[in-house]
């Protein structure tokens, strides 16, 4: 067998299970992927994506309160990991995907740097499977090497080949207790 031929197969059968993997996303995660794979980070018609949106069970609303998507004036697009900048706190975050989590998080390891991914995946887990953000990493990889699309590539790389010490890192960071509030005890007896 030529090395082509082998490839050829070999990706294939990575798009198989890829494709089986996606079934598990939440609905805007599973827009982010749908969106990403055709239109990448460029602008489209709100149309379209309106209708991508409601094949994923989700609407374009949904996805602007998700902080992932953005449209305006008849045009739509995705938000790139440089437009998520920014402080990001996961628990308070009134709607996190796992498209979210995982295009922050390739953002903060390429800007801060793995200590600073380590101390917000405590956050995260308590809100999604990180099972699926690294899954999401490795497929948002594999997809940006289709597309020669070397920077996308070297991000989401970057997570996810650093995912299992980052993921060691972060157990400390779940184990320190955050600080607290002082509390005061007013004795009602004194005057």
């Amino acid at each position: 067998m030529r090395v082509k031929d082998a490839l050829l197969l070999i990706n294939s059968t990575l798009d198989e299970v890829i494709g089986e993997q996606e079934s598990d996303f939440d609905p805007d995660t599973r827009f982010g992927v749908k969106w990403y794979r055709q239109y990448g980070w460029g602008q489209e018609n709100s149309g379209i994506a309106d209708q991508l949106a409601r094949s994923s069970d989700t609407s374009i609303s949904e996805l602007e309160r998700g902080g992932i998507f953005e449209a305006k004036g008849g045009k739509a697009r995705l938000l790139a990991p440089g437009l998520l900048e920014g402080v990001w706190d996961p628990g308070a975050d009134m709607r996190v995907s796992v498209w979210e989590a995982t295009v922050r998080l390739a953002a903060v390891m390429a800007k801060d740097g793995a200590d600073k991914v380590a101390e917000l995946l405590p956050s995260v887990q308590t809100r999604l499977n990180l099972d699926a953000v690294k899954e999401l990493g490795f497929l948002l990889f594999h997809e940006a090497e289709k597309k020669k699309d070397t920077k996308d590539a070297i991000l989401f790389n970057g997570l996810v080949s650093a995912w299992g010490d980052v993921n060691e890192q972060a157990h400390k960071y779940a184990s320190t207790p955050r600080s607290s509030q002082q509390v005061f005890d007013f004795d009602e007896d004194e005057d």
